[in-house]
């Protein structure tokens, strides 16, 4: 499948790109810089440009078969207007071109899903320095949801660096493991893959946890 990731250089978007072109998609990467994605940039198409570009967006999304958004505030607690003005740039250019396989990373606990935190610390974060960045997630999961695409929204809890174990779950009814849930980003990674390739949970938001 021809596969475009959003937030290609982040911590979870590289793992999205990596495990894509192990299971041999075709894989584009959506980037400021190409520099950053190191040796993959060898292993993939990668488009340069700015996602508040929608000329750049539509020529990115133009012959996919699906569009994973792994974006993220690089600083959580300020709000971060250009992804959500990009998110929306995403969104307009798919139905443009008749792309319609759209998976976005949120966080649990945004919009319906408070209830399911039970992290402590998370719990904590959320009225405080999360809570910009779970607004700015509220607006583009609206947005989604209106959209008409065939959509994911994946609400990952707690996210480490650990190593990929297969091992989750998942639903828009699962809590979060009292006092201290997590899932690594390579998990992440494998859900999100999972979604595309089997074509489930569509208009569905699924929290993740391990």
């Amino acid at each position: 499948m021809k596969i475009l990731i959003f937030g290609a250089t982040g911590l979870a978007g590289k793992h999205v790109v990596t495990q894509a072109l192990t299971r041999d998609h075709e894989v584009t990467a959506f980037v400021r810089s190409r520099d950053r994605l190191g040796t993959l940039q060898g292993k993939l198409r990668v488009v340069e440009g700015d996602i508040a570009d929608r000329a750049a967006v539509a020529a990115a999304v133009r012959g996919q078969d699906a569009v994973v958004s792994n974006l993220g505030a690089a600083k959580p607690w300020r709000r971060s207007p250009a992804i959500v003005h990009g998110v929306a740039n995403i969104i307009a250019t798919m139905q443009e071109h008749g792309v319609d396989r759209f998976i976005y990373q949120s966080a649990l606990g945004v919009g319906e899903s408070r209830d399911a935190v039970r992290h402590s610390l998370i719990r904590l974060m959320i009225p405080v320095m999360l809570k910009n960045a779970y607004a700015d997630h509220a607006i583009d999961e609206r947005a989604i949801r209106d959209s008409g695409l065939a959509w994911t929204i994946v609400r990952p809890t707690l996210l480490t660096n650990g190593a990929r174990t297969g091992t989750w779950r998942s639903g828009p009814g699962v809590r979060d493991p009292f006092p201290f849930g997590r899932v690594a980003r390579a998990d992440v990674a494998a859900f999100i893959l999972d979604r595309i390739e089997r074509d489930e949970d569509v208009r569905s938001a699924a929290n993740l946890v391990r």
